[in-house]
């Protein structure tokens, strides 16, 4: 018979009910149809060292707004950076707070 017992690191402590782990993303199996052209396109970039703005950037912009039918797309460093220009572009004001490491 095979045992079927819960392994103690899936037990939430102090008791209580089981955890039912969830897998986790798998990045791999999305990656690898694109591999070459992501490889391509990385080579690109690290031949010409232009890691922002650049020719590169430009066309990754262009083919952004042509995918999502607009008229300009724009590349950020980050996507609170993208938060924060749709709130300007919009003319609302975006106020974050500064995340701490919890020391305790």
């Amino acid at each position: 018979m095979k045992d079927t017992a819960i392994p103690k690191r899936d037990l939430p402590k102090g008791g209580g009910t089981a955890r039912t782990p969830v897998p986790m993303l798998d990045l791999k199996r999305q990656y690898e149809p694109l591999r070459a052209e992501l490889m391509e396109a990385l080579g690109r970039v690290l031949e010409t060292q232009q890691f922002i703005l650049g020719e590169q950037v430009e066309a990754f912009e262009r083919a952004a707004a042509e995918q999502l039918g607009v008229k300009h797309a724009l590349g950020c460093s980050s996507g609170t950076d993208a938060l924060w220009l749709a709130l300007a572009g919009a003319g609302r004001a975006a106020m974050t707070r500064p995340v701490f490491k919890n020391e305790n």
